[in-house]
């Protein structure tokens, strides 16, 4: 890892689209969601994180990775089980009180968290079905995606990185 006195962890020199299951990458990559950042983006040197897939395995696994990291913020969580609207996403998942409530509402949490948080990261845990359109909400509403979900076709991973490109936006399919 590189050392922040050196300067390297705040230093973005070209944004990218990552594909990590075909082992390619260009640019500059660090950090624990795999993503530089410029310091002057933040209000904070924390990362803001939105989690999709909030209440699955890997979503809860990185809900608590978040909530134990330094240099990252809980700012949104999402999942789509029933009943679950408005509970606080720590007091489900055992954590204790984060004060973030479990939403369904994929695009308004995407709309606040790019409104509210600039330089927001969502890392989506969802499903085949929706992933697609998820990552392309994402780079619209300019929140980096972080994709862990797997089912993303060659067509669709190339779709992705022309549209970020045309964004300026990074991102990394990790799945």
């Amino acid at each position: 890892r590189p050392s922040a006195a050196s300067g390297e962890t705040r230093r973005l020199e070209e944004r990218t689209w990552v594909n990590m299951r075909a082992g390619r990458r260009s640019g500059k990559i660090t950090n624990r969601l795999g993503l530089l950042w410029p310091k002057s983006r933040f209000m904070t040197d924390q990362i803001p994180v939105v989690v999709a897939g909030a209440l699955g395995r890997m979503g809860a696994e990185v809900i608590k990775a978040v909530h134990g990291a330094e240099d990252c913020q809980l700012v949104g969580a999402i999942d789509t089980c029933p009943g679950r609207e408005g509970e606080d996403v720590g007091l489900a998942l055992g954590l204790g009180e984060l004060e973030v409530a479990l939403t369904q509402d994929f695009e308004g949490a995407l709309c606040l968290a790019s409104q509210q948080h600039p330089g927001a990261v969502l890392v989506d845990f969802t499903h085949p079905k929706v992933v697609y359109e998820h990552t392309r909400a994402a780079i619209a509403y300019g929140v980096t995606p972080v994709i862990g979900t797997t089912g993303l076709s060659p067509e669709q991973l190339q779709e992705l990185a022309s549209f970020a490109a045309k964004a300026s936006m990074a991102g990394a399919v990790i799945p």
